[in-house]
Formats: C-alpha cells, structure tokens, sequence
C-alpha cells in the first residue's frame, strides 16, 4: 500500500502458474538463468537427477557473470540435494 497525500494506492498482485511438463526441452526459451530455472523446475522429479546436474551445470557455464554462474551453481546443487532425495552430497 502506498500513500500519496490523501490518496492510498493498493497494489493487486496475481499468481500465474505455468506447467512446464508437457514441453519439450527445447521449447524451453529465454536466456541462460530463465532456461536454467525452468529446466531445473521440471526435472526436479526425474528419474535421472544426475544426467540432468550435468547437463544443469553445462549451462551454468553459459552464464558470463562469474558471481552469478557460482551463486546458481550453489543454489542449483543445493535444490537438487534437498529437493531430489536421490542425489546426495557424495554424489555431487
């Protein structure tokens, strides 16, 4: 909520939610991190978590930003840790 003088602005916000299941992998656009998000969001679930960290990690190495492409990697490994329960540290 804002106020300006007399006046209260109320801001709206909406939830879009978007499945990304039925896409194939190269549907998925935009540049590296928006690709990088959305391919780890859709295969989180897979049976094959440690095909796909390599080919997660391949595209971290895309990114040009080298705090950035590290800030990911951690957050990436992380997620896959936690969020798999297949995948585990020894593993990484």
């Amino acid at each position: 909520m804002f106020k300006l003088g007399d006046v209260v602005l109320l801001e709206q916000f909406r939830d879009a939610l978007h499945d990304l299941s039925p896409r194939s992998d190269a549907e998925i656009k935009g540049d590296v991190l928006t690709r990088l998000v959305q391919l780890v969001l859709r295969w989180i679930v897979s049976d094959q978590p440690l095909e796909h960290l390599e080919r997660l990690i391949a595209l971290i190495d895309q990114v040009a930003d080298r705090d950035t492409a590290l800030q990911s990697l951690e957050s990436l490994l992380r997620y896959d840790v936690q969020g798999t329960q297949r995948v585990d540290e020894d593993d990484i």
